[in-house]
């Protein structure tokens, strides 16, 4: 097994990597989002009305996931403090659909499978973008 290397990058082509990596996981992480955001919208359309309460909440999370999402991509060269946090709050989104499931005895394997990958993209993308370079 590999060792990981958790310094933060030391020189101007480690710092581009990172950029790029913290870059292309938040593209996938609002991919992703947006995905989850059109699967949900299907699942209305022929949805039993003790379900569309819960899908609606779940379909607001994931519109607030994708836009911090957003955020953070936007962020990432002029603040990359904020799109760290924005990273993490993306999971806190998509946790408050998961939340809404558990709260309603809802039995939707597809849309807890599509919470555990946005969960796991914010993840992602919040460790990268802890190692960016900070701006002074």
């Amino acid at each position: 097994m590999p060792h990981l290397n958790h310094k933060k990058p030391s020189t101007p082509a480690d710092s581009a990597d990172i950029n790029k990596l913290a870059t292309i996981s938040l593209q996938l992480g609002i991919s992703n989002t947006a995905d989850t955001q059109n699967y949900i919208k299907k699942l209305l359309k022929n949805a039993p009305p003790e379900s569309q309460e819960t899908l609606n909440t779940c379909l607001s999370s994931y519109v607030a996931a994708t836009a911090s999402f957003k955020s953070a991509l936007s962020e990432l060269g002029e603040d990359p403090l904020s799109a760290n946090y924005d990273s993490l709050v993306a999971g806190d989104d998509v946790q408050a659909c998961e939340d809404e499931l558990a709260r309603n005895k809802a039995q939707m394997p597809g849309i807890t499978t599509r919470n555990n990958y946005g969960k796991l993209y914010s993840a992602i993308a919040f460790v990268v973008t802890n190692h960016l370079p900070r701006i002074s």
